[in-house]
């Protein structure tokens, strides 16, 4: 979809969020009329249905830009007058101003005390500044309404006391969408109200527009759309910190996997950075991250880690992937930036795929409806008829899972980024890598007679220098022991599951008995180092579990402890 001017001067926003003297006089511009000596992109201008982002951007480099510059932008937008005026303490009433034609007086003061109201029993915090909204004198503006808050001698720094809501008569608003336009400017007079003025007018457009545009359309979902869920559904490799209005897919993508965006908003905005408003909205866990990239399909078949929700999003296709080939004997890299997401199809022209992978990455296999999460050393069988290795093979480990030979692939660039390799083999190849190693049936008391053990026979743990891992598969309607013998460990012994289907995440506690693991995507588990052994029940599950173990010292990975441990395993279960 061709980007209208409007969007590609956000596109100008630098990875840290901020803009440069040049972009913000282009963006106050197309919002509001022609600035002297500036030249904005040709097309179409596009909604712009708030024009408090332009207005922040031009604050921000007011003493930077020309005298007749300052004085035009001063014409258009009355209030930037007062940035002559320094700024003091104080409060004002509710006012509204006379109306000019377009919507009401009335129905403009109904609307603002509505949305306030509705943003208080959401966030718990209520609005005290001065707020004004009203129908402005306009001439060549685009901005369906901005936001102006100011200390009470009319400054731009300090503390605010008035908020004053402009609406534009020529592009006259009406229903669900004037509501939305209302209530996103609301929340404008309260990130002023929180951040104070100096952080309202400098901090990056992710948090004040992104968030207002989110809070705008999840009080009204029902309104018209305004062509920013384009830029944020097609542009997975742009960095977060960079969005503005667009960022509205990320609040959403909160709310999809579960958290409470609405009480992450003011912690946000009060962070000290981007990095630390990233983390405090929640997205920084295996939960958020596990999804945010393999949304960018919109592929219902896949299930919830491959779909994108959020008010005001229509249906439709997902962003456009880009090819990835891994060859037979080939290795084919791949990474996306911290804090972006990218898309794939994969194709394989191998038996065999092995990842090596540090970041976080998704598997959707379409013709089986089924989705895997992608983590260091696993591998997938993409030929025709199965992988299964011929007799007296050297890999004694479980059966491969099967896939297409193309497959969807989605990579999250969380706080560190994605990065890996997918390297493909020959059958031949792949069954002659691993050594065989056998372990035997123990029975601890609590646990089924047809304990994990015995399921496991012939199946290898693998020690890879941090922990021991192996795979299995519960059939459904069976209960199987997970047996760890954690006696005399100075630390804790960590239990890590994968790959369990339809669950949560588990908050790691310490236990001696068995403990039932529900189905979780990933799940950690604690084990008391002095209670001999600890062991967890799993319940059937339709699908292959991956279990790993590590030695924790302090918080701290011991590999020495780790493979000490390791050795006292296979000591007690190899025949």
């Amino acid at each position: 979809m061709a980007q209208s001017a409007w969007q590609q001067v956000a596109g100008q926003v630098r990875p840290d969020g901020t803009v440069s003297k040049d972009t913000a006089l282009q963006a106050f511009s197309i919002a509001f009329g022609a600035l002297p000596g500036v030249s904005v992109p040709g097309g179409e201008v596009g909604r712009v249905s708030s024009g408090t982002g332009a207005v922040r951007w031009l604050v921000s480099h007011w003493g930077e830009i020309t005298p007749a510059q300052r004085t035009e932008a001063a014409r258009l937008v009355p209030e930037l007058a007062g940035l002559q005026v320094k700024s003091s303490g104080g409060s004002a009433a509710y006012v509204v101003a006379a109306a000019a034609p377009g919507p009401s007086a009335a129905d403009l003061k109904r609307l603002a005390a509505d949305a306030a109201s509705a943003i208080e029993t959401k966030t718990g915090v209520k609005l005290s500044l001065g707020l004004g909204i009203a129908v402005r004198k306009t001439e060549d503006s685009h901005s369906d309404a901005e936001t102006v808050a100011v200390s009470a001698s009319g400054g731009f720094s300090g503390k605010p006391a008035r908020c004053k809501i402009s609406m534009n008569p020529q592009r006259p608003a009406q229903g669900e969408f004037l509501a939305m336009v209302v209530s996103h400017e609301v929340w404008h007079c309260f990130e002023a109200q929180i951040v104070g003025l100096d952080r309202f007018y400098s901090a990056p457009s992710w948090l004040i527009e992104g968030q207002a545009q989110w809070v705008g359309y999840t009080l009204h979902p029902d309104a018209e759309e305004d062509g920013w869920w384009a830029g944020y559904v097609e542009h997975p490799e742009y960095r977060l910190f960079q969005r503005t209005y667009s960022a509205i897919g990320f609040y959403s993508q909160l709310t999809h996997t579960g958290k409470d965006a609405w009480h992450a908003l003011i912690p946000m905005l009060q962070a000290k950075d981007n990095v630390a408003a990233f983390q405090a909205s929640g997205a920084g866990g295996d939960d958020f991250l596990d999804k945010w990239g393999s949304s960018y399909f919109r592929t219902k078949a896949l299930g919830d880690a491959w779909v994108m929700s959020g008010p005001g999003l229509a249906d439709g296709p997902g962003a456009k992937d880009t090819l990835l080939v891994v060859g037979r004997g080939g290795s084919t890299a791949f990474s996306v930036p911290e804090y972006t997401n990218a898309i794939h199809k994969l194709a394989s022209e191998a038996d065999v795929l092995v990842f090596g992978l540090t970041g976080h990455a998704r598997l959707g296999d379409v013709p089986s409806k089924r989705d895997y999460l992608v983590n260091d050393g696993n591998a997938f069988c993409t030929k025709a008829g199965g992988c299964t290795c011929p007799a007296g093979s050297r890999y004694g480990g479980p059966p491969l899972t099967e896939v297409e030979s193309t497959t969807f692939f989605a990579l999250t660039g969380g706080p560190g980024g994605t990065k890996g390799t997918a390297t493909g083999k020959s059958l031949d190849e792949f069954c002659s890598s691993k050594p065989p190693v056998k372990v035997r049936t123990l029975q601890v008391k609590g646990c089924p007679p047809t304990g994990w053990m015995s399921q496991l026979t012939g199946i290898p743990y693998q020690f890879d220098g941090n922990g021991i891992s192996t795979g299995f598969k519960v059939p459904a309607g069976q209960t199987w022991c997970v047996y760890v013998p954690v006696a005399e460990i100075p630390g804790s012994v960590r239990l890590y599951f994968w790959n369990l289907p339809n669950g949560k995440d588990m908050d790691p506690r310490p236990e001696a008995k068995p403990t039932v693991v529900p189905g979780l995507d990933k799940a950690v588990l604690d084990l008391n180092p002095n209670s001999g052994f600890g062991a967890a029940t799993i319940h059937g599950q339709v699908g292959r579990v991956a279990l790993g173990v590590e030695v924790m010292v302090k918080g701290k990975p011991r590999p020495d402890l780790t493979r000490s441990l390791l050795e006292r395993i296979l000591a007690a279960y190899l025949k």
